[in-house]
């Protein structure tokens, strides 16, 4: 019994040891080679239409004027 539970924290500290080691040479890797996340991929989405539609905008108030 305190062998198996020896044995599950054995592999349980080897699997999060892992998996915070992957996670930390990602995040050094993305940051390094500038690679954007999710969030600011989304972000520059987002201000890109906002862009588009502030043009639409103006132009219909153009056209409206004249």
């Amino acid at each position: 019994m305190v062998l198996g539970f020896i044995l599950y924290e054995a592999v349980d500290f080897a699997w999060h040891f892992g998996k915070l080691t992957w996670d930390g040479t990602k995040y050094v890797y993305n940051w390094y080679y500038e690679i954007p996340t999710n969030d600011e991929i989304e972000i520059n989405k987002l201000t890109l239409l906002e862009n588009k539609i502030k043009h639409l905008e103006d132009l219909l108030e153009k056209k409206n004027n004249t």
